[in-house]
Parts: structure tokens; C-alpha cells; sequence
């Protein structure tokens, strides 16, 4: 049962043998080109196939990037805007206690942009709107025999036009002492 090389014929699934290509058979030379460009055209059919697959999972691996990667900037750029308004909050806090301890409630004055509202329970609030920013300050005054304690809280919260709306940013505790005028000695 082998054939004239001595090995075993080769058979396919259906029991039928199958003849090897050999370019030095005469006889088969024009079959055996034939099968060799059909053999040639699917092999170029199956790359491009493969070169197309290829070529997709390649772009949804660089799309599925550009957005990740879109998306850490918008998270970034956020983060920057956030930062930004808490250190401007911070240093209008600094700044409204600064002044408040140098002049008192006479520094937030009316002509200056400044509302006031009495509390209920005693004191006064004191507001600033900016363009990002709302500036409150809330005030109470103790009399003592010596003289006037004023305190309070500076506390800072995002505007409606703002990121952080209605989100305090930062709060800073107030206090002034005013004491009482010595009589004429």
C-alpha cells in the first residue's frame, strides 16, 4: 500500500487519495500552477482579512485610548477650576478677617457692595456676592464691663454662577476686641 516513494498514500476524510503538487510531474504542471495561484489568491483574500481585523481592533484600541485619556483631562481641568476657587475663597477670607480685625463692622459698609440682614437670634450676617464667590460674615457683639467683644465666622461658598454652587469653600473664625474708653483722668 505505499506508493512509489515508499511512503503511505495520503487519504482525505472521504477515504479518497489524495495526489501531492509536483511541479516535476509533466503531465500535472498546468493543474499544479492552477492550484498554486487559486492556493495564492485565497491566501491573499484570508491576509487582507486578517490586515482588516487587524487594522479595526487597532482603532477601537486607540479609540477606546483617546477617550480615556479625554476623560483624565476634563477630571483634571475640574480639579485645576476647584483648586483655583479654594485658594481665591482663602485668600478673600484671609482678607475680609484682616480687614474686619482692623476696622471692625464699619469695613463692610453698604457703598462697598456689602448687604446686611439681622439674625434672629442676635448678631447681623454681612454678604458679598462675587462673580464666583460668596462672601458671608457672621457677626455678634457681647458687651462686657470692660469694653465689646465682636465675633463671628467668615465663611465662604460658591455663587450660583459658580462650579462649587451653595459649597462651602472655606470658613474662618472672627474676633475683635473693643474696649471701653477710660473716663477723663
Amino acid at each position: 500500500m505505499t506508493n512509489a516513494r515508499g511512503r503511505l498514500p495520503l487519504v482525505n476524510a472521504f477515504g479518497q487519495r489524495f495526489q501531492p503538487f509536483d511541479n516535476k510531474q509533466s503531465g500535472n504542471s498546468g493543474v499544479g500552477r492552477e492550484s498554486k495561484r487559486k492556493l495564492v489568491t485565497i491566501m491573499k483574500r484570508h491576509s487582507s482579512a486578517v490586515f482588516l481585523m487587524e487594522l479595526t481592533l487597532v482603532i477601537l484600541f486607540f479609540s477606546l485610548s483617546a477617550v480615556v485619556t479625554l476623560r483624565l483631562f476634563v477630571t483634571a481641568h475640574q480639579q485645576e477650576q476647584q483648586s483655583a476657587l479654594r485658594s481665591d475663597a482663602l485668600e478673600l477670607a484671609e482678607d475680609a478677617a484682616e480687614q474686619f480685625h482692623a476696622q471692625g463692622a464699619a469695613f463692610f459698609d453698604s457703598a462697598d457692595g456689602w448687604s446686611s440682614t439681622p439674625l434672629e437670634q442676635g448678631g447681623t450676617v454681612y454678604s458679598w456676592d462675587g462673580s464666583d464667590l460668596l462672601l458671608e460674615v457672621f457677626l455678634q457683639q457681647e458687651d462686657t464691663g470692660a469694653g465689646a467683644l465682636e465675633s463671628g465666622e467668615v465663611r465662604i461658598t460658591g455663587s450660583e454662577k459658580s462650579v462649587s454652587r451653595g459649597q462651602v469653600l472655606c470658613s474662618l473664625p472672627v474676633g475683635r476686641y473693643i474696649p471701653k474708653e477710660a473716663g477723663g483722668i
